[in-house]
């Protein structure tokens, strides 16, 4: 990678974030590899308030910089006052997310295609399903 010459440890064109600190930068970073390199049909990386139009030039950004396959894009959803954000490749995969944040589905069946779409194994999905009854039926004895 070539160096900026005002700065030789940073890209040329590069542009500090509007929004994103530098865990949030390595997080995104992260779940681009997740995506590219492991497989995983969506990455979700976190929920933040920011000025969407900042989060957006900040998601760019870091897809010019750390993109690998042209084909990895981001997503913005509106959760609340927050938006959560994160990197898939195929667009199946989001509609299907966007469909599962829609859907009123039994909480099992919703876990369990939720958890296949993030790229969790069969085990972790049980423990998920698990936790959830267990707690749900917590709350019912009180």
């Amino acid at each position: 990678m070539a160096k900026s010459k005002s700065n030789p440890a940073l890209p040329p064109g590069w542009k500090p974030p509007r929004v994103l600190d530098i865990g949030q930068m390595y997080a995104c970073t992260f779940a681009m590899r997740d995506v590219e390199v492991r497989g995983k049909p969506l990455v979700e990386v976190m929920t933040l308030m920011a000025p969407l139009a900042d989060l957006e030039a900040d998601l760019k950004e870091r897809l010019k910089l750390e993109r690998r396959d042209p084909r990895t894009k981001y997503y913005i959803r509106k959760s609340g006052p927050r938006y959560s954000y994160g990197f898939y490749r195929e667009s199946w995969a989001l509609k299907l997310y966007d469909f599962l944040r829609k859907a009123d589905l039994d909480r099992e069946v919703y876990h369990s295609i939720m958890g296949l779409l993030f790229g969790y194994t069969p085990e972790a999905i049980q423990q998920l399903i698990s936790k959830d009854k267990k707690d749900h039926f917590q709350k019912l004895k009180k």
